[in-house]
């Protein structure tokens, strides 16, 4: 029943934040199209939304809790998946809290979102994944494995960006960064994805031993 209301209050969060930061980013783009810059503003704030990584992170921690908090066995059989958004979880906010804080001097509404997304949500899930889901079948190739995930986000991101003109992140800005600089923050958060998923390992191998 613990894990339940645990699970039932981090998915709780994550649903609230991101309903703010949706709400957020529309009332931005429909204030572009009442100043006639855009046409369509729920698609852009879909595409918009849909473009950082911490969205798509916070969305499968959200299902993964809601699963959990509803009692959907399903979900419970592998924790190799629950395992890798924990690791997701930890970088992202490790990515926001070191590389793109400087950058955002956001206040408000837009502040709640970001210490919901950032700080409290990773708090909660890692709660979650300690007390509730199953960690002996973990392996140190793991991390390997769960970098594939924001690689190919990134080559997505690019690509679109390529098209588009708009990057969700100024560190992979190519514009503002350089070719070299880009090259060099990709290997950096490649870096402390494979850091943080083999620290999941480790800690996993610690709480909850594989079984001979």
């Amino acid at each position: 029943m613990r894990v339940r209301i645990l699970a039932g209050l981090t998915a709780a969060v994550c649903w609230v934040a991101l309903a703010i930061q949706f709400s957020l980013m529309l009332d931005q783009t429909n204030a572009l199209r009442a100043a006639g810059a855009l046409r369509f503003p729920l698609v852009a704030a879909v595409v918009v939304f849909l473009s950082f990584l911490t969205i798509h992170i916070n969305v499968m921690a959200g299902v993964i809790a809601t699963c959990a908090a509803a009692g959907i066995r399903q979900f419970e059989r592998s924790g190799r998946i629950r395992s890798a958004v924990a690791a997701y979880m930890v970088a992202g906010s490790m990515i926001f809290i070191l590389a793109l804080q400087p950058y955002w001097n956001h206040r408000g509404a837009q502040l709640l979102a970001d210490g919901l997304l950032h700080y409290l949500m990773p708090l909660l899930y890692l709660a979650f994944w300690l007390v509730a889901v199953p960690k002996g079948q973990l392996r140190w190739r793991d991390p390997l494995i769960w970098l594939i995930y924001p690689a190919i986000y990134i080559l997505l991101v690019l690509a679109f960006a390529k098209l588009s003109g708009f990057y969700p992140y100024p560190m992979i800005d190519m514009r503002l960064v350089g070719i070299n600089a880009l090259i060099a923050n990709l290997a950096a958060l490649g870096v402390i994805f494979l850091a943080i998923g083999f620290a999941v390992v480790a800690v996993a191998r610690i709480v909850d031993p594989p079984k001979a």
